[in-house]
């Protein structure tokens, strides 16, 4: 169950997943916090969101990264910081490349 509820917050955050319009990703979000408050495996649920999330932002497939922010937000009220914060590096170090190859393009 937790990899399906992984599967289905990849296919909301992904482009041309579920295409839903913004307002409704929000409602889509609360809904799937909600499950995954009952969830009794929320290591393997982390772990494969992770995994997920990696491949949709590396490939740039993700449909927002205030979205992507958001879920990360909200699964850190649910579970603590300690379980999102290896997420929440990874978002960072990958702005931190996108910002430090615009500054070698610029200089070159």
């Amino acid at each position: 169950m937790a990899e399906v509820l992984a599967t289905y917050s990849d296919q909301i955050l992904r482009k041309n997943g579920l295409k839903l319009p913004e307002d409704e990703v929000e409602e889509h979000l609360e809904k799937f916090v909600k499950l995954f408050s009952h969830l009794t495996d929320k290591d393997i649920f982390i772990e494969s969101f992770k995994n997920l999330m990696a491949k949709r932002l590396l490939s740039e497939k993700s449909e927002s990264i205030d979205f992507e922010r958001c879920i990360v937000t909200k699964l850190k009220v649910n579970c603590g910081r300690q379980v999102t914060d290896s997420i929440e590096g990874m978002m960072n170090d990958l702005e931190l490349a996108r910002e430090h190859s615009r500054k070698y393009i610029e200089y070159t």
